[in-house]
């Protein structure tokens, strides 16, 4: 059952497996609620990436 139109079910595999392709080639890591939550959790060496990059520049590791 979908709460507020979103999806409880993989809808497209193919879709999905291209994302994750894409994802794993840019070296894009998407946070957990955790994190979002409580930004102090991310790994240490996730956080000493993000130092290096511009938080208003579109890059891979700018999801965090």
């Amino acid at each position: 059952m979908a709460r507020l139109g979103l999806e409880q079910d993989l809808v497209d595999r193919q879709v999905y497996e291209r994302t994750l392709a894409r994802f794993r080639e840019a070296k894009i890591v998407l946070p957990t609620f955790a994190e979002l939550a409580d930004p102090r959790s991310i790994a240490a060496p996730i956080r000493s990436r993000l130092a290096a990059v511009d938080p208003d520049r579109p890059h891979p590791a700018n999801v965090c």
